[in-house]
């Protein structure tokens, strides 16, 4: 039998969420096959049989978060690509990693997102992965939908890492008076998730939204990270109404929703499969403010 029979397939492993992936499935001693930074160049014409033989799953994380129609057209083509390969392959387990982008960029006070709402994606990046859903929910292919709010934990980028810098540096933040509820998934609890779908019969078919179960706010996010750094919290009151009027000025509308606004979701259905995050807030804190090196290969199979 071939060595390789019963592999997981996983790409994008080069990304933030891969490279922890690829962690824990090594720790859990699980067999694993990557495809990284060159899944980029994967288009709608890549042959993914060899990767695909003797594979059991595949767990896509491929894709880009930023670029135009066109970037993303090319990046739905990939995906559905590589899930038609996968059903002709027979594969068992098709988790495909998206994005509460799908249901919108915030909720109301009071209101969660679900599974169950009607998807409303306002940016490019969630209507294509609103259109990769929808294609794969037409395949005969036993696929996992997992929606994710802001990702963060070791190895993060972007503008939490900006937040973790600023709080590091003793910058003065004009935030302590907002009063947001904001749901997030430390990559810890995410990978844990889809390592728990991967062996679930009853999470085929089905999308789950996810994060760590407790919503924070601006503030309360800011505080406990310069507590986990032994960092001073250096946050002043602004109006919210005069700091998003400002942001909206200079064209940061999106950065004024991220850092004002609510995003909750509901993890009911998450956690009716009997599975519980590993991972409090504090200690997915802790990890992300730490900077470790990714020194494991990319392969154990």
């Amino acid at each position: 039998m071939d060595g390789r029979q019963g592999t997981i397939l996983v790409t994008g492993a080069s990304g933030f969420v891969g490279r922890n992936l690829v962690a824990a499935l090594s720790a859990s001693g699980r067999p694993f096959e990557t495809r990284g930074r060159e899944a980029g160049a994967a288009d709608a014409t890549t042959d993914w049989s060899p990767m695909l033989e003797g594979a059991r799953s595949v767990v896509h994380l491929a894709g880009r978060h930023v670029g135009d129609a066109d970037a993303f057209k090319r990046d739905i083509e990939m995906t559905l690509n590589l899930a038609r390969q996968a059903a002709g392959q027979g594969v068992e387990r098709f988790v495909f990693l998206s994005s509460i982008k799908v249901n919108g960029e915030r909720t109301l006070p009071g209101q969660v997102f679900s599974e169950a709402d009607t998807p409303e994606p306002l940016d490019l990046y969630g209507q294509a992965k609103l259109r990769i859903e929808q294609e794969l929910g037409d395949l005969d292919l036993p696929v996992t939908i997992v929606r994710a709010p802001l990702v963060y934990g070791p190895g993060v980028n972007g503008n939490f890492r900006k937040l973790i810098n600023a709080v590091d540096r003793g910058w003065p933040l004009p935030l302590g008076a907002v009063d947001n509820r904001r749901s997030m998934v430390a990559v810890g609890n995410l990978c844990d998730f889809i390592m728990r779908v991967l062996d679930e019969p009853a999470a085929v078919g089905e999308t789950y939204v996810l994060a760590d179960g407790e919503d924070v706010s601006m503030p309360q996010l800011l505080r406990r990270m310069a507590q986990v750094m032994g960092r001073p919290s250096r946050l002043f009151p602004v109006a919210p109404g005069l700091l998003e009027s400002g942001l909206r000025a200079v064209g940061l509308g999106g950065v004024a929703d991220r850092l004002l606004g609510d995003l909750r979701v509901d993890i009911g259905k998450a956690l009716g499969l009997g599975w519980q995050p590993p991972l409090s807030v504090d200690d997915g804190l802790a990890t992300a403010v730490r900077h470790p090196r990714y020194d494991q290969g990319l392969s154990n199979s």
